[in-house]
């Protein structure tokens, strides 16, 4: 039983699709969180599981999941969905949640106190760089596959 699932969790720690994604993701959140660590003066570990702000983790792990798919199975199914996926959440990363953020500092002010996470979502600046980092990562991973 143990050898079985040893064989499955290193068929998935070796795929080069979840390769690129988790480390894109990874990446991303150690930048994020060294940015808030240094320059907000907040704490390191609390910061790496934040949403919101620079660089979007958001961006960078969709623009992995689709180019691996891309390179892997080319122009697919799968690649149209990893595509329609890639475009609903980081739509979502910038529009509907870069809107809450900025109602929430609306009501934070009437609130008379900082009650409720005003940095959830991200600017076109902070998806920019998710989506570099996303792409550094795919080029990265397959160089050296």
């Amino acid at each position: 039983m143990l050898e079985i699932i040893f064989f499955y969790v290193k068929k998935v720690v070796t795929n080069p699709i979840f390769l690129t994604v988790f480390f894109s993701w990874f990446t991303a959140q150690v930048i994020k969180a060294a940015i808030w660590h240094f320059h907000k003066d907040q704490n390191f570990f609390k910061s790496f599981f934040k949403s919101g702000g620079m660089p979007s983790a958001h961006a960078a792990s969709m623009v992995a999941l689709t180019l691996s798919v891309l390179i892997t199975t080319g122009l697919s199914t799968v690649f149209y969905l990893a595509t329609i996926l890639m475009i609903i959440v980081i739509h979502d990363a910038v529009r509907s949640r870069y809107l809450v953020g900025l109602h929430s500092k609306i009501l934070n002010k009437q609130l008379k106190g900082r009650k409720l996470e005003e940095n959830v979502g991200h600017t076109l600046w902070e998806v920019f760089w998710g989506v570099v980092i996303g792409i550094g990562i795919v080029i990265v991973v397959f160089a050296l596959i």
